[in-house]
């Protein structure tokens, strides 16, 4: 059951990345990424965990925090924001290659909690 919450989890961390709001706030500087971008993917992604991040928050943290590092050294900003623009299953094909590393931490450390 917790796995099933895990991939539940992976899919709404790619579209949260790319709710609207959010995306918004990103626009501050089209190109460079800054602290105030990684803040906002962090709280996103620490709000889209939902149950993981009450149950393991301080884990579900360094996920999160890992990720955004993994994503903005991946992609620039305008191409995070196309990606995040495109279908779920697009997001999560192009986005998990760049975050697979954290997410395999993220869930050795939950088992390792159970």
């Amino acid at each position: 059951m917790k796995g099933r919450h895990l991939v539940i989890f992976l899919i709404i961390l790619g579209t949260g990345y790319g709710s609207i709001k959010g995306l918004q706030e990103l626009l501050v500087e089209p190109e460079l990424w800054n602290e105030s971008d990684s803040e906002i993917l962090v709280k996103k992604c620490l709000k889209d965990a939902d149950k993981t991040a009450i149950n393991y928050p301080v884990v579900t943290k360094e996920y999160c925090i890992c990720s955004t590092k993994k994503i903005q050294e991946k992609f620039s900003k305008q191409k995070y924001l196309r990606i995040s623009s495109e279908s779920t299953e697009n997001q999560f094909q192009e986005i998990m290659p760049a975050i697979e590393e954290c997410y395999i931490e993220l869930k050795d450390k939950i088992n390792g909690q159970k």
